[in-house]
């Protein structure tokens, strides 16, 4: 088994190169530009030296937030998301505590410069060059993917380490478990910085089907999100039970109903919401 999922996104790539990666309902990515631009981005970054190491990736829940991902993997390195809506106070412990030197982040006018030593990079000028072709894909199954950083609810947040034995495991498992016939739509709802959003990004991506990238506005009322999927019909919705009863709370539950797959993950799953799924 492969345990680079950068090699099966490029099996994808060569398959269905035109078809529709990522969308938030307005931009939208092909896999011939999210492999383009990530790859430019890895090209970008080993020209800063960047070796097996955290980077930092500072960027709103957008579909190019998920490119500066891959890109930070072809760099042979492992990306840090940090969502830039929290608070800047938890956001500085977080990236000192990564050990990072690189931080990835749209151009420092459009949001608030975040507390960084190191250097920040503008993931806009990494995308206008040209991709190396020399990119090497050798990469050891341990070695890191992400660095998660827990809530912090039961004290200080944690980083917790994915290597890509990790990622490729539950990839795979997950596309098995769904035994998919076809290319679905897949929805992540949950913040870039939590891990639920990524056990969703990449069996999307490696399956070939497409990445729905919801904004926080629409992915918290029911009633923007219901409005969402009437015009964006959605497959397969990974979501925390709570989450999901939040959005059933303000919405018509059927409205919020993916057309094939509900999963559950995050947090204990009460029968009570079961029993609601079930009516």
């Amino acid at each position: 088994m492969r345990t680079n999922l950068l090699e099966y996104l490029e099996d994808t790539v060569r398959r269905v190169p035109e078809k529709i990666a990522y969308s938030n309902g307005q931009d939208f990515m092909t896999f011939a530009q999210v492999y383009r631009e990530s790859r430019a981005i890895g090209s970008f970054l080993q020209a800063k030296n960047v070796q097996r190491e955290p980077v930092v990736v500072f960027m709103d829940k957008h579909p190019r937030a998920i490119t500066a991902f891959l890109g930070v993997l072809y760099a042979g390195a492992a990306y840090v998301p940090i969502d830039p809506a929290h608070a800047a106070v938890r956001l500085a412990p977080q990236m000192a505590q990564s050990g990072a030197r690189l931080l990835v982040t749209q151009s420092v006018s459009e949001q608030a410069r975040p507390l960084f030593d190191g250097v920040i990079l503008d993931v806009g000028e990494a995308v206008a060059n040209e991709p190396d072709g020399n990119l090497n894909l050798a990469r050891s199954p341990d070695d890191l993917a992400y660095v998660i950083y827990t809530s912090g609810s039961t004290g200080q947040p944690k980083g917790v380490a994915v290597s890509h034995r990790n990622l490729a495991n539950y990839t795979l498992a997950i596309l098995r478990q769904l035994d998919l016939r076809e290319p679905l739509q897949f929805a992540t709802v949950s913040t870039l910085s939590a891990d639920l959003g990524h056990t969703a990004i990449f069996p999307a991506l490696t399956s070939g089907g497409c990445l729905h990238v919801i904004n926080y506005e629409t992915a918290t009322d029911g009633r923007l999100f219901a409005s969402y999927l009437s015009e964006h019909p959605i497959d397969v919705l990974k979501i925390v039970p709570s989450h999901f009863k939040a959005l059933v709370a303000t919405a018509d539950g059927q409205a919020l109903w993916p057309r094939k797959f509900l999963l559950f993950g995050g947090e204990a799953l009460s029968w009570d919401l079961v029993e609601q799924v079930r009516r």
